[in-house]
């Protein structure tokens, strides 16, 4: 699963439940509940689930096609076993 919309799109809580069950297999989300996900939230510990961080943009002509760009680069990164050009530091939340 990878969602890039709106939190309030799917159910938060059941999607890490099925991934720590190991029901789902991986995730990417770019949206949270809440926002910045506070150090202490267990979402960090999430099994499979990869954290990209949530950045709006007022960009309705290029903004689909820059966050699809970013997902494939780190997508090939991962896939690469590199680091990922994105990568989320949640010591400055996001």
């Amino acid at each position: 699963m990878v969602s890039v919309g709106r939190a309030a799109v799917f159910d938060h809580a059941a999607l890490c439940g099925l991934l720590r069950s190991g029901h789902l297999g991986g995730a990417v989300l770019d949206v949270f509940p809440q926002e910045p996900l506070p150090a202490d939230d267990p979402t960090w510990d999430v099994p499979g689930l990869v954290v990209t961080p949530h950045c709006s943009v007022d960009d309705n002509e290029g903004y689909l096609d820059r966050c699809t760009d970013i997902f494939l680069q780190n997508l090939a990164a991962w896939r690469a076993g590199a680091p990922m050009p994105t990568r989320v530091d949640p010591s400055a939340g996001y």
